[in-house]
């Protein structure tokens, strides 16, 4: 049967920038500036990963990569080099122009510059007269093991396409566009047109074939490459790492760096039991009692093996405290454990999704994996390490979780895909509903977010900047601890709370988020003009008044909310014990920003024991099947405690309990 796409507005230009051709069918497409239809119902594009498909702006029009209406159409895109500036739908193909020939550049180097997540992204391009030769590109604020990955890979990526009509690198969209925008204003400075430039097949070497190891690790970040590293040290050269992202660090590359340790050799007076005692009581005694010991046990061995083996640098805790914290935070942190881990002969596979886990007689065996390709291929091994980190960027699993209205902020590798694998054997999974949720969150776009708690901390200590519900009501101290907080917010209407300042704390605010990368300036501009309407309210109003009724919080309580705070500081005494520093000026403008719950981190998953061998629903355990790291679920508690030690300590354990099944 034939399809008809009807063009309505600008729709096959914002595809492609050219003319629709077809014939009677029974479906229709309308296309209208972020949004579109089939049939009449809403739909949105999606990549391969779930996420969105990005629309992008150039020269007037507005484009929508072709190949997701063709998914969403359910038909094959075909590119014809006859048929120039056209588009046509035969039976269920699609074709449309090849690249347009004689495509040409004035020969040179070019600059562009275009803002990214933290700040401006500038590449300078060099072209001949038919050929994008080389780009570079730099962005030093753009965040470590994320944005920075976009700023390093996207150049190669447009110099193997000759286009900049290529995807950008999942979990750090801001710093891919900057890098794109910015290569499009240099081939625009060089005399041609980005949208000319069809991507060509880049060569992506030699097809992988299944392979033999003694032993693969799933997953690149802290505890991923701690087994690895591990595993070398111990003799074992046969070994292969797998990751699904473009880069390693995962999770632990966007946290501060804090290890958890007792005893350690460069520590004083911290005991392995007041650790216990501490983890427990942060988990609420959630956690495996077993387990936190093991946790507590080997934390010191650990931190002590990645300082004096690895090399990572770390500032110890002072007397009588437990938390390292690595130099330069978790990106610094993983960047060492990636440079030593290549270093060291380990292989690391980027783009490798594992798919499945392969058995044989109730034994793991190995596993199934996938490249950004579509080429699958299997690993066979003795063991397997599953060290694929959380489920935060799984929505179905998150509302697994029953909790109320949270945003997620963490990697987009944190997808759950371990624990499912593992489940499909028939794998215990325990506290799958506790996240670590924490305060101060900022949704981006639905269920997305960011954190601003560096920024809230410094202005809440500085400066007026109050804390509120959507009554307009103050409930607790700001300078509260973060506990204390979550369940201050928790008892508000969406889980929700807002922050409110008056010009002196707001440059407090937007100072620090500026300076820790935060936020972007452009993003608080357009959260400005949307007067609270969109997904962000992030607000500036002329009066108390005026923010409150763009935020949605009772305009005239906040006025009696912080006439009773300026009275407090007055008398030098607030009703909720926090240490007053400045009065709240209310003859100039007011910023409200509605705070949501937010997570990075999930604290279920699966259950192992303390050999780290992961346990059936008889708490038997899978042989062959090992696991570290944030994908374990009987650790953390109801709060996330030690993260990093965890993994780094987990990761390290697990290679050793793989060492001595598999001898020399």
């Amino acid at each position: 049967m034939k399809k008809r796409i009807v063009a309505l507005a600008m729709a096959f230009a914002m595809v492609l920038g050219i003319a629709a051709v077809a014939a009677g069918g029974d479906k229709t497409i309308s296309v209208t500036p972020m949004n579109m239809t089939i049939n009449g119902q809403a739909v949105t594009p999606l990549k391969s990963d779930g996420t969105p498909a990005e629309v992008f702006a150039y020269d007037g029009a507005t484009y929508v990569p072709l190949r997701y209406l063709s998914e969403l159409l359910g038909i094959e895109v075909e590119w014809d080099p006859t048929a120039p500036n056209t588009a046509k739908l035969v039976s269920d193909k699609i074709t449309v122009p090849a690249a347009p020939a004689g495509v040409s550049f004035k020969p040179g180097t070019y600059t562009g510059e275009a803002t990214g997540f933290g700040g401006s992204v500038k590449v300078s391009v060099t072209f001949s007269a038919n050929k994008i030769e080389s780009i570079t590109a730099t962005g030093d604020k753009e965040t470590a093991g994320l944005g920075s990955v976009a700023v390093e890979q996207l150049p190669g990526k447009i110099v193997d396409a000759q286009s900049t009509q290529i995807d950008g690198i999942t979990g750090a969209t801001f710093s891919s566009k900057a890098v794109i925008e910015a290569v499009n204003a240099a081939i625009i400075a060089a005399g041609a047109d980005p949208a000319a430039l069809v991507p060509g097949a880049a060569n992506t070497g030699a097809k992988l074939t299944d392979t033999t190891v003694d032993a693969v690790v799933v997953g690149a970040g802290a505890a991923g490459l701690s087994a690895a590293l591990r595993l070398k040290d111990l003799g074992q050269d046969n070994i292969l790492v797998v990751e699904k992202m473009p880069y390693t660090g995962g999770a632990s590359a966007t946290c501060g760096g804090g290890f958890t340790a007792a005893e350690s050799k460069y520590q004083t007076n911290y005991s392995v039991q007041k650790m216990v005692d501490t983890l427990l009581e942060k988990g609420h005694n959630v956690n495996d009692v077993e387990l936190s010991r093991l946790h507590a046990e080997n934390s010191g061995a650990a931190i002590d093996w990645i300082i004096d083996n690895v090399g990572a640098k770390f500032n110890p805790p002072a007397d009588g405290a437990m938390d390292f914290v690595a130099v330069g935070g978790g990106a610094g942190f993983m960047k060492t454990m990636n440079e030593v881990a290549t270093s060291r002969g380990i292989e690391i596979r980027l783009n490798t999704r594992a798919t499945e886990l392969v058995t044989a007689n109730n034994v793991v065996t190995g596993v199934k994996v996938e490249d950004t390709d579509g080429n699958n291929y299997t690993i066979s091994a003795k063991a397997v390490i599953l060290a694929t980190g959380g489920y935060g960027n799984n929505q179905e699993l998150v509302k697994g979780a029953n909790v109320g209205r949270v945003v997620y902020y963490g990697p987009a590798s944190s997808d759950g895909d371990g624990l499912l694998m593992a489940q499909k054997l028939g794998a215990k999974v325990t506290n799958m509903q506790y996240l670590g949720v924490k305060p101060n969150g900022l949704e981006i776009t639905p269920g997305v977010g960011k954190y601003t708690q560096p920024a809230n901390n410094a202005m809440w200590k500085a400066s007026a900047g109050i804390l509120v519900n959507d009554k307009g009501q103050r409930l607790i101290s700001e300078t509260s601890g973060e506990y204390d907080l979550v369940q201050t917010y928790k008892g508000q209407n969406d889980w929700a709370m807002y922050t409110v300042m008056d010009q002196a704390a707001y440059d407090v605010f937007y100072k620090n988020a500026m300076d820790k990368h935060l936020l972007a300036a452009a993003d608080i501009e357009k959260w400005f003009t949307e007067k609270g309407t969109g997904t962000t309210v992030f607000v500036k109003g002329d009066s108390i008044e005026d923010a409150a009724r763009q935020a949605g919080v009772d305009g005239a309580e906040l006025v009696k909310t912080i006439a009773a705070y300026n009275k407090g500081y007055a008398a030098g005494k607030d009703e909720f014990g926090r240490k007053l520093v400045a009065e709240f000026k209310t003859d100039g403008p007011v910023y409200i920003i509605k705070q949501n719950l937010r997570f990075a981190t999930s604290l279920g998953g699966l259950d192992i024991n303390t050999s780290c061998q992961v346990l059936l629903e008889n708490d038997t355990p899978i042989e062959g099947l090992y696991a570290a790291g944030e994908l374990v679920g009987n650790v953390q508690g109801d709060a996330s405690t030690g993260y990093l030690s965890w993994a780094g300590t987990s990761g390290k354990l697990a290679a050793e309990q793989v060492a001595a099944k598999l001898g020399k």
